[in-house]
């Protein structure tokens, strides 16, 4: 974001704070701060991201309870021994250890995996070569296909692919966009190395999942939404800190935000019992009870297999023991949980709008125990 963004951003937020609570500039300045005195890893955005500006005096006592994002790389290298996170950023390894343990994930059809000199004992076709997996792509009969990186943030290069059409040699997107196979193959799989993608650790090919019936009604699309389920396990104690529902919406194909525009919105998971609260959006001021699409209500919406999906993604996590926080994409599909895969850095802002921060007694001792206050002194200030 370049200065001129930011300051337009700021103006349009603190404009829409005035419209909501009647606070000036000069009484939201004092409160910001005041929030960052009290919890050095907290920012402007943050400010309006939290709803600072909505707590009661009472529930502000509980700023430290909060992180911002500036954090989140600093969360993952407190916590997780870096000899341990392959699994959190390779999904090629993260599939091996679900095919040894019985994880439920999404079923592969074929794995790409360029310049491997051996064919792993994994489900689904092992290809190794360029020519291997453009053979494949027009030999293959199951359709559709879900095709994402093996290393990837933030679903760059993500496609559901619905169909082969033979008659001009093309993959037919699940949009309708026809893309030629080795097009596809040397400017997708093959792209360059950037900062979100590493070509030699090669590609997925996974069956399409088939969201819960209530699901589709909710979000009304049959695309898959994931549930982030955030985890701390230290000592064989593991709490799951927050569950947020990331409800996708219009013709997007994944529930990480890609339309501005549209925006997708987020609920809280309450964890006793998986009912859902009111969604948000980004740094509106306004809820959503009802989803604005379907006119179904998220507030008080049962995630269905709920109890189960919480067993599953406990029993997942303690298969990572040196990974003391995981954020796990989880799927609601017709046949019960599905784990789509497991994140080392995962972002933290979106989990903590709705009135209550990530940090527990449990993870603040959790980051004590394991950090250096030296090396990050805000560690003493908000979980001392």
């Amino acid at each position: 974001m370049n200065i001129r963004h930011y300051f337009r951003a700021l103006r349009r937020n603190s404009n829409r704070v005035k419209q909501a609570t009647g606070k000036d500039r000069f009484t939201q300045i004092r409160e910001m701060l005041s929030m960052k005195t009290l919890n050095p890893t907290l920012g402007t955005f943050d400010y309006f991201v939290f709803r600072i500006h909505q707590l009661s005096r009472a529930d502000r006592s509980n700023i430290t309870d909060y992180l911002g994002w500036r954090v989140q790389e600093q969360l993952a290298q407190i916590l997780n021994s870096r000899a341990a996170v392959m699994p959190a950023w390779d999904k090629f390894t993260y599939h091996l250890y679900a095919a040894a343990l019985d994880i439920p994930v999404p079923t592969v059809v074929a794995f790409f995996r360029p310049n491997s000199t051996r064919c792993w004992h994994l489900p689904g076709s092992f290809l190794r070569t360029p020519e291997e997996l453009t053979d494949w792509l027009r030999r293959n009969n199951t359709w559709p296909l879900f095709a994402k990186p093996c290393y990837s943030q933030q679903s760059m290069g993500c496609y559901c692919l619905a169909a082969y059409a033979t008659e001009d040699d093309a993959l037919v997107t699940e949009d309708g966009q026809r893309l030629p196979v080795e097009g596809f193959v040397k400017d997708v799989v093959l792209a360059p190395n950037g900062p979100f993608f590493r070509q030699d650790m090669g590609y997925l090919f996974q069956q399409v999942l088939r969201p819960h019936a209530d699901v589709v009604a909710l979000t009304g699309s049959r695309a898959t939404s994931c549930i982030r389920v955030v985890i701390v396990q230290d000592d064989g104690r593991q709490e799951i800190v927050a569950a947020v529902w990331k409800l996708i919406r219009g013709a997007n194909i994944s529930d990480t935000r890609i339309d501005d525009a549209l925006g997708h919105i987020h609920a809280p998971v309450d964890l006793p019992t998986g009912r859902l609260g009111a969604a948000r959006k980004d740094y509106e001021e306004l809820s959503y009870p009802i989803h604005p699409d379907t006119g179904i209500a998220i507030e008080g919406f049962q995630v269905p297999y709920w109890e189960e999906a919480v067993a599953t993604c406990l029993s997942a996590a303690s298969v990572f023991p040196m990974l003391h926080i995981q954020h796990w994409d989880l799927a609601v599909t017709e046949s019960g949980p599905c784990l789509l895969e497991i994140n080392d850095i995962g972002a933290i802002e979106f989990l903590q709008k709705f009135g209550r921060g990530l940090l527990t007694p449990f993870f603040k001792g959790v980051l004590l125990r394991h950090g250096d206050g030296r090396r990050h002194p805000w560690l003493r200030q908000i979980c001392s």
